[in-house]
């Protein structure tokens, strides 16, 4: 079950970006991050071992286009849009 409060806090900085490096920043510690396309193919796979709510990830290698970001805390699993010009 996805967490009200984790979907409710829990933003990229930018949500629209040219390229390069977006934060993620939520209420509970992030474990893992998937970055899938518009057809659910997983293009990026982070997993992290320390408990930290802030993430900097790096796009510059995904091209133009809408993906989504598949987040996963302690209390569940949200999908965040991110969109790439």
């Amino acid at each position: 079950m996805i967490d009200s409060i984790d979907k409710n806090t829990a933003r990229t900085l930018k949500k629209v970006i040219n390229s390069g490096i977006f934060n993620l920043i939520t209420s509970t510690p992030i474990t893992s991050v998937s970055v899938n396309n518009m057809m659910g193919q997983e293009i990026r796979k982070y997993n992290f071992k320390d408990l930290l709510t802030e993430r900097t990830l790096d796009s510059e290698s995904l091209e133009t286009g809408v993906y989504f970001l598949s987040v996963t805390t302690h209390r569940g699993t949200f999908i965040e849009r991110l969109v790439i010009r």
